[in-house]
């Protein structure tokens, strides 16, 4: 894997030297290539499981520093009131989740399942419940850990149960717009 992203880094790199040298667009400039070379290795990066906080922040500064991108365009995202409050979210979660109420909310809910269908369920009516009242996103990030650990336990596969976890929270935060 590591051979892979290596590989992947030096075909990237050569081939936005390659761009700048021969031109073939004719509007891009140096800027344009570097910034194809940052998302590309932005990118790899995230597929190899590095921190995505750390990885984005750090594609962002280079994009900022040599000047593709203005310092506003830059940290307007951190403005938005909906990225602070999803962020303010997942702090939450993360805590839940790290003291165990989460386990200890679920537990009782989630019992041994007969089927694949009824593990499904029986995480999915919780989940739409809670995403009913909170963010959607934060419900599925602090069940996930939850609803691979039940699994393990229970030899359901956790790919029958993620999927409509995702789509359980989503359901319920439909009903918080209605």
């Amino acid at each position: 894997r590591r051979q892979g992203a290596v590989l992947f880094a030096v075909a990237s790199t050569a081939s936005c030297i390659a761009g700048e040298i021969l031109n073939p667009v004719e509007r891009f400039t140096w800027r344009s290539w570097f910034a194809i070379w940052v998302t590309l290795l932005t990118l790899m990066t995230l597929v190899m499981d590095k921190a995505p906080d750390l990885v984005l922040v750090s594609a962002s500064l280079a994009l900022a520093l040599t000047g593709c991108i203005t310092e506003e365009q830059c940290w307007s995202g951190f403005a938005s009131h909906g990225v602070m409050a999803i962020g303010a979210f997942f702090v939450v979660a993360k805590a839940l989740e790290e003291a165990g109420t989460v386990e200890l909310v679920t537990g009782p809910l989630l019992g041994p399942p007969s089927s694949a269908f009824w593990a499904t369920v029986m995480l999915c009516v919780p989940t739409v419940l809670l995403s009913s009242f909170v963010n959607d996103t934060p419900v599925v990030a602090m069940l996930m850990p939850v609803a691979e650990r039940w699994c393990g336990r229970t030899s359901v596969s956790p790919s029958k149960v993620l999927m409509p976890l995702s789509f359980a929270a989503m359901l319920g935060g439909t009903c918080t717009i209605i």
